[in-house]
């Protein structure tokens, strides 16, 4: 909320769900759509003058999903990833925040806790999230 108290033009790239949840509490700084991510032409409603893009997307689906469809959880997020990021820097946007899940850390042998940024690459995810996992993790590497 400082960079909107500082007078900042937000976009914030979010699931549907929690897209309907932050609406409630509205802000006129803060710019909401709702498309469809995977879609590269959604991209283009980044046209505006914005300061910084908060990337909170992702499709998840659990530890079964994430188990029966690692290929499709790799693509589909690293497309949301690749498609926002090309679109920051088309219409130069200075700034993206992307926010990650601890599910993309390494198995528990490879790291100690608490969990620190320098041990994301330490070691392989859990099986359950590899797909998943490795497209988060690759916002670290663009």
């Amino acid at each position: 909320m400082a960079l909107i108290r500082a007078g900042y033009l937000i976009f914030r790239l979010c699931t549907l769900d929690f897209l309907k949840a932050l609406k409630r509490g509205k802000n006129e700084n803060i710019n909401f759509i709702e498309s469809d991510i995977s879609n590269p032409k959604t991209y283009s409603l980044l046209t505006g003058n914005y300061d910084c893009v908060f990337h909170l997307a992702a499709k998840v689906g659990g530890v079964k999903a994430n188990s029966e469809a690692l290929g499709t959880f790799y693509h589909d997020n690293i497309m949301i990833n690749s498609n926002l990021l090309e679109s920051c820097i088309k219409y130069s946007i200075p700034k993206v925040v992307s926010v990650l899940s601890t599910c993309i850390y390494p198995d528990a042998q490879y790291v100690s806790y608490p969990l620190t940024e320098d041990q994301l690459h330490l070691g392989p995810p859990h099986d359950s999230n590899f797909g998943y996992a490795y497209a988060k993790r690759m916002l670290d590497v663009q």
